[in-house]
């Protein structure tokens, strides 16, 4: 879509009366179209530049993100998704829970140029919000020495004069009038009475409407003059003034040890689930053999059977030429035992499979309590409860760490300690 200009109805949907209604959701819609081709047109120029930045808008109906209320609609201008995360950690990790629960536009997380369309014309220029933690705290690292304010005051007077320096609603400088004693009065209010440091140029609304498409070469014009302002404040690797360069590299390098520690413990549990998988193995046959030599002695139990007793042997009657014999007494002949039968094979005891490792009463470990870990990967590690199940297992929060543990190797640890 090519930019052709703005229509003098466009500013008129952002008056106090018309801000939280959705009656105008249509109409709205219309003017971020609008300015998002005029975005797009200075984005390209931008690029030409060797500047390259995301391009955005903010939403044109009443939302969360803008509390319920459409002031004006944004045209952002902004650091790329791969820079942005790799800062969204530091970033939210010093925003409190509240302020992003409050105000969760993401926007308000670095600094950018913009294109601000309101009721009373067109904002051109750049904006850093107090929760820009990482180049909030850039600059004021650098104008923290006689040194960084003497370079931000010669970046800002080299501006156009039509450029305005202010924390809005508290201090108000003209880009020529800009000196040390001005950026300490801007800084001063810089979080404190006003949420943001500006430098900007206003468009009023018939210059604006009168410009029609020529506003691209103009705004494009204005963001390419702020565009040594925008460096001297954004961080990167190049003007770091917070180490933060540093930081970046030990969350690397701790996300990397909990990862191995991960992978640590799911080979561990693999193991040990092989160990127990051949352990039952072993358990479910010796039970098989049990069972064979139970029936077997089943079968040929101890029950013999008796063989019936030979008869007494009757002597001989003497001959006539022999001499008749002294008769024997008689003697019973041996008796053949019967042959045993084979004794059975006693039964085999079944392995008694391995008592588990007793659990410790669950006691004071429930959900919110603070305990530490006494063995595996984690050990010596202090967290959080964050569940407790019924098979003796914990999901304990160790940072942005959740680590599933036995009940037995947990401990309480008392308050303010740990």
């Amino acid at each position: 879509m090519e930019f052709t200009g703005f229509l003098p109805g466009d500013f008129g949907q952002y008056v106090a009366e018309k801000q939280s209604s959705n009656s105008w959701n249509r109409h709205r819609l219309e003017v971020k179209q609008r300015a998002m081709a005029l975005g797009a047109a200075i984005q390209e120029r931008l690029a030409g530049q060797g500047l390259s930045l995301s391009l955005e808008a903010s939403d044109p109906n009443p939302s969360v993100w803008n509390k319920r209320r459409v002031d004006a609609q944004w045209v952002f201008l902004w650091r790329g998704p791969e820079e942005r995360a790799a800062l969204q950690a530091v970033v939210d990790r010093e925003r409190k829970l509240a302020d992003s629960i409050l105000d969760p536009t993401p926007f308000h997380k670095h600094v950018f140029l913009c294109c601000r369309i309101h009721d009373g014309g067109i904002e051109v220029g750049m904006r850093l919000h107090r929760d820009a933690w990482v180049d909030r705290k850039n600059l004021l690292s650098r104008c923290a020495t006689d040194e960084g304010v003497a370079a931000t005051v010669e970046v800002l007077r080299a501006l156009p004069d039509r450029f305005i320096v202010s924390a809005p609603g508290a201090v108000e400088v003209g880009a020529h009038d800009v000196d040390a004693a001005a950026i300490d009065a801007i800084l001063g209010a810089f979080g404190e009475t006003s949420e943001w440091v500006a430098v900007a140029e206003e468009v009023g609304v018939p210059e604006a409407v009168d410009l029609a498409g020529a506003l691209v070469d103009r705004a494009a014009d204005s963001l390419a003059a702020l565009v040594p302002v925008y460096r001297h404040v954004a961080w990167s690797r190049d003007n770091d003034f917070t180490r933060l360069d540093e930081a970046l590299e030990r969350q690397a390098a701790s996300r990397e040890e909990a990862r191995r520690a991960l992978e640590a413990e799911r080979t561990t549990r693999q193991d040990d689930r092989a160990v127990a998988a051949r352990e039952a193995a072993q358990r479910a046959k010796e039970k098989q053999r049990d069972v064979a030599l139970a029936h077997a002695h089943a079968l040929f139990g101890p029950e013999r059977r008796k063989e019936p007793a030979r008869p007494a042997a009757q002597p001989r009657p003497a001959k006539a030429s022999e001499p008749a014999r002294k008769p024997q007494p008689d003697r019973k002949p041996a008796q053949r035992s019967a042959p045993a039968s084979p004794k059975p094979a006693a039964a085999r005891p079944a392995r008694e499979a391995p008592a588990p490792a007793a659990l410790r009463p669950p006691g004071p470990i429930a959900r919110g309590s603070r305990v530490r870990i006494e063995g595996g990967p984690f050990s010596g590690k202090v967290g959080t409860v964050a569940e407790v199940d019924s098979k003796g297992q914990a999901k304990v929060l160790l940072g942005l760490l959740v680590a599933r543990v036995e009940i037995s190797q947990l401990s309480p640890v008392a308050a303010g300690r740990g």
